[in-house]
């Protein structure tokens, strides 16, 4: 949060002078919490959806940035500074490896029954659905660099389903984000995925 906001601000004297620029912030699908006019550049059918349970701060902290970008987009308007937010769904980075290798519960944490739970829920957001980095930074330099770049953007594994299942009541949202990441139903859903992966060809 604070990283995106003080470098904005380092740029922003420079871009305003000679009223052009673009600046870009990378959030996740996880920070999302309504529903706004938004761009699909790519997606997949999906196994992740925001709110996420055990990923309280790191959702808040994107959630924050969604804010921040929308009101500098506004603020640099006048500028011609153009402000683009993305919010990732699925893609294959090192985050969730390192994560996975520091992953530990308290002995006495009352979280210990559904570790198995968040290990499985990390491990599948790298997995065959989600984008490479080159293939993620392709789609997304291609549309930044436009005259008029899309003031949002969206894509990854997992990202329509996100922003469709933002249409509904957020109490539904929030006992379908739990029966998948905590009861295991998202191995279910993800092993769905692949095999009509296999079966439309797109393997």
């Amino acid at each position: 949060m604070f990283g995106p906001l003080r470098l904005s601000q380092a740029v922003f004297p420079h871009m305003a002078a000679r009223k052009s620029g673009t600046i870009v912030n990378i959030g996740s699908i996880v920070g999302e919490m309504s529903v706004s006019s938004r761009l699909f550049v790519s997606s997949s059918l999906t196994y992740i959806v925001s709110p996420a349970p055990w990923g309280g701060i790191y959702g808040a902290s994107k959630a924050a940035l969604v804010r921040l970008s929308e009101v500098f987009y506004m603020e640099a308007a006048p500028f011609n500074i153009h402000v683009v937010h993305i919010s990732p769904g699925g893609v294959k980075t090192n985050i969730v490896s390192h994560a996975l290798e520091e992953m530990k519960l308290r002995d006495d944490s009352f979280y210990k029954p559904w570790f198995d739970a968040v290990y499985k829920a990390l491990h599948v957001s790298v997995g065959p659905l989600s984008l490479t980095t080159d293939q993620f930074a392709q789609r997304v330099v291609k549309q930044v660099l436009k005259p008029k770049p899309p003031r949002y953007m969206t894509l990854g594994a997992g990202a329509f389903a996100t922003a469709l299942l933002q249409w509904l009541p957020r109490t539904i949202i929030c006992w379908m984000m739990w029966v998948l990441l905590g009861e295991d139903g998202l191995g279910y859903l993800y092993r769905i995925a692949l095999t009509l992966r296999r079966l439309s060809g797109l393997n």
